[in-house]
């Protein structure tokens, strides 16, 4: 996108100047044609953020996959100290303590890439939004520009025609 914007200041840059003037030229079909590029890039922008909203679900579902890994662990080794009964009670406890702690590691898994990816998305959020105004005003500023030096050219237009039809009608006179 910055390519695009390099491309309209080199394009003003490199214009015709109008002599007596601090006034270009500027080729509309080209110029228009990178404003339009300029807003097919835009949605590139949102693309990138779709695809950092996918990367956090994507590291959320890890997170949570891990987490039932943990806890089924957990359980699993608790089913097998319970099996023995001179120290189930024991192994009661420790099978609780072991789950209970599997449970607070997913759960600081989980919060951990969620946290993570809410900083990626808003990153990536305010980078855009940085990038899309200031493609905005750029393209502003540059239209604003041309619409002026097109007011002038037809202003002066406007009055070497005037300066014709005098002259014509002070021949048709004579």
């Amino acid at each position: 996108m910055l390519n695009l914007i390099d491309r309209l200041e080199a394009l003003v840059a490199e214009s015709k100047r109008i002599p007596l003037m601090s006034r270009t030229m500027v080729d509309e079909r080209e110029f228009m044609d990178i404003i339009d590029q300029l807003r097919v890039s835009l949605p590139e922008e949102l693309r990138q953020a779709r695809r950092i909203t996918q990367e956090r679900e994507r590291l959320l579902a890890e997170a949570q996959a891990d987490a039932e890994k943990v806890t089924a662990l957990a359980q699993e080794q608790a089913s097998h100290l319970l099996q023995d009964t001179e120290v189930s009670r024991s192994a009661e406890r420790r099978a609780e303590m072991m789950l209970n702690e599997a449970e607070r590691q997913a759960s600081e898994l989980v919060e951990a890439a969620r946290r993570e990816s809410e900083e990626i998305l808003a990153e990536a959020q305010q980078q855009a939004e940085a990038v899309r105004a200031g493609a905005d005003g750029y393209a502003r500023e540059v239209l604003t520009s041309l619409s002026q030096e097109l007011d002038k050219h037809q202003s002066m237009v406007r009055k070497g025609l005037a300066v014709l039809e005098r002259a014509l009608r002070d021949v048709s006179t004579r």
